[in-house]
């Protein structure tokens, strides 16, 4: 999903120039804008060549911790490393207590891409702001020798805004030429004010090496047991799962929660 975001956003600014929030020069290289190479395979190396001449700036101010945002972003970071020319990663610098903590592979990923940070960032980057849309910043907001060629914006929303919440997301919302959401229900209810086809949906990942059912121990036939892991804090919802749990099963069902 990630990969096919930035093709279709590099692709249209190609293709179009600057848009509304964009002041940096597109590549000079627009034969992109023209059909697409014959064959799956050749149309394959055509977008794979482009990421690769491509710079990816995420910045993720909440810091290196295990916050949300934080353990999101360690999901896309080794593949979009692997799929574009050089990634950035800025959200300050993870101590050794920190990466220890985290998978070998996407704390590698980490490391490197903070060290490309420090070395400098090229002008016709494109920057994921991932965090919520009013602390985003507009291309023309960025010094001019950091100045970006394109913003996307990575945000979710755990309940449904009310209609001058959506009013405020949407107007800061201009600030980005694309968002990245999780979920198409995302889409749809920040669809009543933002431009739909600027929302495009990236969904969690999950390493399916990791988490293979076959290889975990099968659990026990009685009793069933849900499992809901979460922060236990009332946005997250728990009354509702309680109050569905205790609704729908008896004392005396096989059940645990």
């Amino acid at each position: 999903w990630c990969r096919g975001v930035l093709l279709l956003l590099i692709i249209s600014l190609s293709c179009h120039g600057q848009n509304s929030t964009t002041v940096a020069t597109p590549p000079s290289d627009t034969s992109t804008c023209q059909a697409a190479p014959q064959g799956e395979s050749k149309r394959e190396a055509a977008n794979a060549a482009l990421l690769k001449d491509l710079e990816v700036e995420w910045d993720l101010p909440v810091g290196c911790d295990f916050s949300g945002f934080f353990t999101e972003m360690l999901g896309y970071l080794p593949e979009l490393e692997n799929t574009v020319g050089r990634l950035l990663l800025t959200s300050g610098t993870c101590d050794r207590n920190m990466l220890a903590k985290i998978p070998p592979r996407e704390a590698a990923a980490v490391q490197r891409a903070q060290a490309n940070a420090r070395g400098g960032k090229s002008k016709g980057r494109i920057v994921i702001q991932h965090s919520e849309p009013c602390a985003w910043k507009k291309v023309a907001d960025y010094i001019e020798e950091e100045r970006p060629l394109a913003v996307i914006g990575r945000t979710m929303t755990e309940a449904i805004p009310s209609g001058k919440q959506l009013q405020a997301l949407a107007r800061c919302s201009e600030r980005a030429d694309a968002i990245w959401v999780p979920t198409e229900w995302h889409q749809v209810v920040l669809g009543e004010e933002i431009p739909f086809d600027k929302l495009h949906v990236v969904p969690e990942t999950v390493d399916v090496a990791f988490f293979d059912p076959a290889l975990a121990p099968k659990p026990p036939v009685r009793p069933f047991t849900f499992l809901a892991v979460f922060k236990w804090e009332h946005r997250k919802g728990w009354d509702l799962l309680l109050d569905a749990y205790w609704s729908l099963f008896e004392p005396s069902d096989e059940v645990l929660l």
